[in-house]
């Protein structure tokens, strides 16, 4: 693992609160392999409706709590391609689940119903630069910071709730 790659894996194992990732399956195919021999908890962010149909390409929200081994291969072999963002939060895991899952789908003012991939780190870090302050304590709900990407992928994006 490069050096700053290094550096962002020990911040997040670091961070005093629980550790969570939601990891866009879509982007990798080894993505859902590192997490199903990792033996974290993890769900997909869908709900019945799309559970199954978008299996192989949907929205995992995984729980990194003492799984430093994921979190070094997910920041080794992810950072920079947009496998996901990180967030900590004192919740559950199924009140975050449920938090992250009134914003998959978003309504165009036109009535049509898009799949909003927040979860894609340069989604996330354009919305929320582009939320009323109303929007982002809505999205951050029980979130106390997202961390991802930043703009040249290299680094770590740290956005706090307020």
């Amino acid at each position: 693992m490069n050096s700053n790659k290094q550096t962002i894996s020990e911040t997040l194992k670091k961070l005093p609160e629980h550790l969570y990732a939601i990891l866009d399956s879509a982007r990798n195919e080894e993505i859902l392999e590192y997490v199903f021999l990792s033996k974290a908890k993890y769900e997909i962010l869908y709900d019945d409706k799309y559970k199954y149909e978008l299996a192989s390409v949907g929205p995992y929200l995984v729980n990194l709590k003492k799984n430093q081994n994921l979190i070094d291969t997910l920041i080794h072999k992810g950072w920079s391609d947009h496998w996901g963002i990180y967030l900590t939060s004192d919740c559950t895991f199924e009140e975050l689940k449920e938090h992250f899952q009134q914003f998959l789908i978003v309504q165009m003012e036109n009535n049509e119903k898009l799949f909003f991939r927040f979860y894609d780190p340069r989604v996330l870090r354009v919305y929320l630069n582009s939320c009323t302050p109303e929007e982002k304590k809505s999205f951050f709900g029980p979130v106390s910071g997202y961390y991802l990407e930043d703009l040249d992928n290299n680094n770590m994006l740290t956005i706090l709730s307020e």
